[in-house]
Protein backbone atom coordinates (compact mmCIF):
# COMPACT_ATOMS: atom_id res chain seq x y z
CA UNK A 1 0.00 0.00 0.00
CA UNK A 2 1.58 3.21 -1.04
CA UNK A 3 0.89 4.87 2.81
CA UNK A 4 2.66 2.22 4.08
CA UNK A 5 5.50 2.43 1.82
CA UNK A 6 5.11 6.41 2.12
CA UNK A 7 5.61 6.68 6.19
CA UNK A 8 8.64 3.70 6.17
CA UNK A 9 6.89 1.30 8.59
CA UNK A 10 9.96 -1.26 8.48
CA UNK A 11 12.04 1.61 9.49
CA UNK A 12 10.24 2.65 12.33
CA UNK A 13 9.43 -1.17 13.78
CA UNK A 14 13.45 -1.49 13.56
CA UNK A 15 13.79 1.54 15.59
CA UNK A 16 11.43 0.81 18.40
CA UNK A 17 13.17 -2.40 18.01
CA UNK A 18 16.68 -1.39 19.09
CA UNK A 19 15.01 1.18 21.80
CA UNK A 20 13.24 -1.56 23.23
CA UNK A 21 16.17 -4.24 23.33
CA UNK A 22 18.62 -0.98 24.71
CA UNK A 23 15.77 -0.32 27.57
CA UNK A 24 15.72 -3.91 28.18
CA UNK A 25 19.34 -4.66 28.41
CA UNK A 26 20.80 -1.25 29.60
CA UNK A 27 17.86 0.54 30.95
CA UNK A 28 19.01 0.12 34.48
CA UNK A 29 22.24 2.04 33.87
CA UNK A 30 22.24 4.79 35.98
CA UNK A 31 23.84 8.04 34.68
CA UNK A 32 24.89 10.86 37.20
CA UNK A 33 23.97 13.90 36.46
CA UNK A 34 24.57 17.12 38.73
CA UNK A 35 21.18 19.38 40.10
CA UNK A 36 20.74 23.18 40.20
CA UNK A 37 19.63 22.57 43.86
CA UNK A 38 23.11 21.44 44.41
CA UNK A 39 24.18 18.16 44.66
CA UNK A 40 23.44 15.47 41.81
CA UNK A 41 21.49 12.24 41.83
CA UNK A 42 21.20 9.33 39.76
CA UNK A 43 18.71 8.57 37.05
CA UNK A 44 18.23 4.89 35.31
CA UNK A 45 18.30 5.71 31.66
CA UNK A 46 14.95 3.72 31.48
CA UNK A 47 13.15 6.90 32.93
CA UNK A 48 14.20 9.08 29.81
CA UNK A 49 13.84 5.87 27.05
CA UNK A 50 9.66 6.56 27.15
CA UNK A 51 10.46 10.12 25.50
CA UNK A 52 12.65 7.93 22.35
CA UNK A 53 9.48 5.75 22.07
CA UNK A 54 7.21 8.85 21.55
CA UNK A 55 9.65 10.82 19.44
CA UNK A 56 9.71 7.93 16.56
CA UNK A 57 5.81 6.79 17.18
CA UNK A 58 5.06 10.03 16.30
CA UNK A 59 7.72 10.89 14.24
CA UNK A 60 6.56 8.22 12.17
CA UNK A 61 3.17 9.83 10.73
CA UNK A 62 5.85 12.14 8.79
CA UNK A 63 6.25 10.92 5.09
CA UNK A 64 7.59 12.16 1.62
CA UNK A 65 3.56 13.14 0.66
CA UNK A 66 3.07 15.20 4.21
CA UNK A 67 1.94 18.14 2.77
CA UNK A 68 -0.65 16.14 0.54
CA UNK A 69 -1.69 14.32 3.58
CA UNK A 70 -1.94 17.61 5.79
CA UNK A 71 -4.77 18.65 3.07
CA UNK A 72 -6.16 15.45 2.57
CA UNK A 73 -9.95 14.39 2.86
CA UNK A 74 -11.67 12.04 5.11
CA UNK A 75 -9.85 9.02 3.41
CA UNK A 76 -6.70 9.71 4.58
CA UNK A 77 -7.16 11.64 7.78
CA UNK A 78 -8.65 7.80 8.66
CA UNK A 79 -5.45 5.95 7.22
CA UNK A 80 -3.85 8.89 10.00
CA UNK A 81 -5.88 8.45 12.66
CA UNK A 82 -5.12 4.69 12.58
CA UNK A 83 -1.76 4.58 12.34
CA UNK A 84 -1.52 7.52 15.31
CA UNK A 85 -3.16 5.02 17.33
CA UNK A 86 -1.40 1.64 16.66
CA UNK A 87 1.91 3.14 17.18
CA UNK A 88 0.62 4.59 20.26
CA UNK A 89 -0.42 1.42 21.31
CA UNK A 90 2.65 -0.20 20.19
CA UNK A 91 4.90 2.05 22.14
CA UNK A 92 2.39 1.80 24.97
CA UNK A 93 2.98 -2.44 24.89
CA UNK A 94 6.55 -2.25 24.15
CA UNK A 95 7.85 0.04 27.35
CA UNK A 96 4.88 -1.07 29.67
CA UNK A 97 5.74 -5.38 28.50
CA UNK A 98 9.69 -4.20 29.13
CA UNK A 99 8.95 -2.27 32.49
CA UNK A 100 6.86 -5.50 33.97
CA UNK A 101 9.81 -7.83 33.05
CA UNK A 102 12.43 -5.85 34.47
CA UNK A 103 11.11 -3.79 37.30
CA UNK A 104 7.79 -3.76 38.65
CA UNK A 105 4.37 -2.61 38.52
CA UNK A 106 4.63 0.73 40.27
CA UNK A 107 7.83 1.77 37.37
CA UNK A 108 5.48 0.98 34.87
CA UNK A 109 2.84 2.95 35.51
CA UNK A 110 5.21 6.12 35.66
CA UNK A 111 6.69 5.30 32.39
CA UNK A 112 3.57 4.68 30.76
CA UNK A 113 2.47 8.03 32.09
CA UNK A 114 5.74 9.45 31.08
CA UNK A 115 5.51 7.79 27.57
CA UNK A 116 1.59 9.87 27.50
CA UNK A 117 3.08 13.26 28.16
CA UNK A 118 5.76 12.75 25.89
CA UNK A 119 3.91 11.87 22.88
CA UNK A 120 1.39 14.74 23.24
CA UNK A 121 4.63 17.12 23.06
CA UNK A 122 5.64 15.24 20.14
CA UNK A 123 2.54 15.77 18.43
CA UNK A 124 2.00 19.30 19.01
CA UNK A 125 5.89 19.61 18.30
CA UNK A 126 5.10 17.71 15.10
CA UNK A 127 2.20 20.24 13.86
CA UNK A 128 4.06 23.03 14.56
CA UNK A 129 7.58 22.14 13.36
CA UNK A 130 6.92 19.25 10.68
CA UNK A 131 6.27 15.75 11.56
CA UNK A 132 10.02 14.91 11.54
CA UNK A 133 10.89 17.36 14.13
CA UNK A 134 8.59 15.25 16.61
CA UNK A 135 11.15 15.51 18.95
CA UNK A 136 11.94 18.79 19.41
CA UNK A 137 9.85 19.56 22.35
CA UNK A 138 9.91 16.50 24.07
CA UNK A 139 13.75 17.22 23.84
CA UNK A 140 13.61 20.45 25.44
CA UNK A 141 11.99 18.73 28.83
CA UNK A 142 15.18 16.72 29.37
CA UNK A 143 16.84 19.94 30.82
CA UNK A 144 14.62 20.56 33.32
CA UNK A 145 13.97 16.45 34.27
CA UNK A 146 17.32 16.20 34.44
CA UNK A 147 18.85 19.67 36.15
CA UNK A 148 15.88 20.97 37.93
CA UNK A 149 13.81 18.10 38.76
CA UNK A 150 14.99 18.31 42.52
CA UNK A 151 14.18 20.84 45.43
CA UNK A 152 16.61 22.34 47.48
CA UNK A 153 15.79 19.74 50.19
CA UNK A 154 16.92 16.88 47.52
CA UNK A 155 13.13 16.21 47.05
CA UNK A 156 11.96 15.62 43.25
CA UNK A 157 9.73 18.21 42.56
CA UNK A 158 5.75 17.71 41.59
CA UNK A 159 5.95 17.83 38.29
CA UNK A 160 8.79 15.36 37.50
CA UNK A 161 6.21 13.12 35.48
CA UNK A 162 9.60 10.65 35.12
CA UNK A 163 10.43 9.64 38.59
CA UNK A 164 7.10 10.57 40.48
CA UNK A 165 4.79 7.04 41.75
CA UNK A 166 1.90 6.81 40.06
CA UNK A 167 0.07 7.94 42.92
CA UNK A 168 1.14 11.94 42.65
CA UNK A 169 -2.12 13.46 40.97
CA UNK A 170 -0.43 16.83 39.01
CA UNK A 171 1.50 14.37 37.18
CA UNK A 172 -1.35 12.73 35.50
CA UNK A 173 -3.20 16.00 35.16
CA UNK A 174 -0.28 17.04 33.03
CA UNK A 175 -0.64 14.03 30.86
CA UNK A 176 -4.52 14.36 30.67
CA UNK A 177 -3.60 18.20 29.58
CA UNK A 178 -0.54 16.45 27.21
CA UNK A 179 -3.38 13.97 25.84
CA UNK A 180 -5.65 17.29 25.16
CA UNK A 181 -2.98 19.82 23.32
CA UNK A 182 -1.96 16.43 21.70
CA UNK A 183 -4.97 15.47 19.92
CA UNK A 184 -5.88 19.29 19.07
CA UNK A 185 -2.74 19.52 17.28
CA UNK A 186 -3.46 16.47 15.43
CA UNK A 187 -6.70 17.14 14.49
CA UNK A 188 -5.68 20.78 13.60
CA UNK A 189 -4.94 20.34 10.14
CA UNK A 190 -4.86 22.99 7.31
CA UNK A 191 -8.31 21.83 5.62
CA UNK A 192 -9.98 22.69 9.01
CA UNK A 193 -7.95 25.75 9.61
CA UNK A 194 -9.51 26.83 6.09
CA UNK A 195 -12.94 25.27 6.89
CA UNK A 196 -12.80 27.39 10.48
CA UNK A 197 -11.43 30.52 8.55
CA UNK A 198 -14.01 30.82 5.88
CA UNK A 199 -16.97 30.18 8.69
CA UNK A 200 -16.00 32.91 10.84
CA UNK A 201 -15.58 35.40 8.24
CA UNK A 202 -19.28 34.63 6.82
CA UNK A 203 -20.35 35.12 10.69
Amino acid sequence: MLYVRAHHILGIGVALAVMTAVDGFFGSRVLELPAMAGGGSGLPMRRMLPLGFAAVGAGGLHSGMEQFERVAGAAVRKYELWHALVMFATTVLLIGGVEMATSDSRRTVTAVRALIIWWGLALVSGAAFGRWLSWVFPLITIFPLTYLQQNGRGEDRWWDWAQQPPSTLPCWVLAAIAVVIGAGAFAWTPWRRQRLTRAWTRA
